[in-house]
């Protein structure tokens, strides 16, 4: 570092500075070749600073795109995987609901089937009125309510 004085004729001149620079930490009457070195090492560890920036960019930047092929890669074979899963379920989920259905109609049959074993349990009984000749009609009855019974359980045996 120099310093600019004026001269005694009113012309600037420029002596080497006396203090020490805080900058380059160069004594006073140190020669121009340190003053060289000196600057050449901030440039340098300014260009190292900029360059460690720049790798570390450049790193996060590729560290950043294979992550991201990754996850899609990760993503394909999971849905590679998941479909043929996904359609059992599906075909699964779709027999279970037919079962419902047939079961919820056999339901039905087999309430009306009682609703009819009451009416005619009671036109038997119409029929034949109460007392001493009940006893053909309580054997009906239960052979009526034995065959209910039977082909229910047909039934659900075809089911399972």
């Amino acid at each position: 570092p120099r310093q600019t004085q004026n001269s005694p004729r009113g012309f600037a001149t420029t002596q080497p500075a006396m203090s020490s620079s805080p900058k380059t930490g160069i004594k006073p009457g140190a020669n121009a070749w340190h003053e060289v070195l000196e600057l050449c090492k901030r440039g340098f560890a300014t260009k190292m600073e900029h360059l460690t920036e720049d790798i570390l960019v450049d790193i996060r930047s590729e560290l950043t795109n294979a992550v991201t092929t990754l996850r899609e890669e990760v993503s394909d074979v999971l849905n590679t995987r998941e479909n043929p899963l996904e359609a059992k379920l599906t075909e699964i989920s779709e027999k279970v609901e037919s079962i419902e259905q047939e079961l919820l109609v056999m339901q039905s049959q087999a309430e009306k089937s009682n609703t009819d074993l009451t009416v005619r349990i009671k036109q038997e009984f119409a029929t034949h009125g109460v007392g001493a000749e009940l006893e053909p009609v309580k054997t009906s009855v239960f052979g009526l309510k034995a065959q209910v019974d039977s082909d229910f359980k047909v039934v659900l045996g075809e089911i399972a």
